[in-house]
C-alpha cells in the first residue's frame, strides 16, 4: 500500500512537471505568434497608407488635368 502510494505520487509530479512545461510551450509559442501577427498589422497599415497616399496624390493629379480640360472646352 505505501509503495503504491509511493508510485502515484511520483507519477502526479512527473506528469504535473510534464503539463507545467507544455503550459510553458505554448505559452511561449503563443506570444512569439501574437508578435508576429503584431508585426505583420503593422507593415499591412503602413503599406496602406502609402499606398492611400499614393492613390490620394493621382487623384489630384487627375483632377487638376480634367479642371484644366474643362477649363480649356469652356474657352473655346
Amino acid at each position: 500500500m505505501k509503495r503504491t502510494r509511493e508510485v502515484n505520487a511520483e507519477y502526479k509530479k512527473i506528469y504535473e512537471e510534464g503539463r507545467l512545461q507544455a503550459v510553458r510551450e505554448q505559452e511561449s509559442i503563443l506570444q512569439t505568434a501574437r508578435a508576429d501577427a503584431k508585426t505583420q498589422v503593422e507593415s499591412a497599415r503602413a503599406d496602406i497608407a502609402q499606398q492611400f497616399d499614393v492613390a490620394k496624390k493621382q487623384i489630384k493629379q487627375e483632377v487638376s488635368g480634367i479642371g484644366q480640360l474643362i477649363v480649356g472646352k469652356m474657352l473655346q
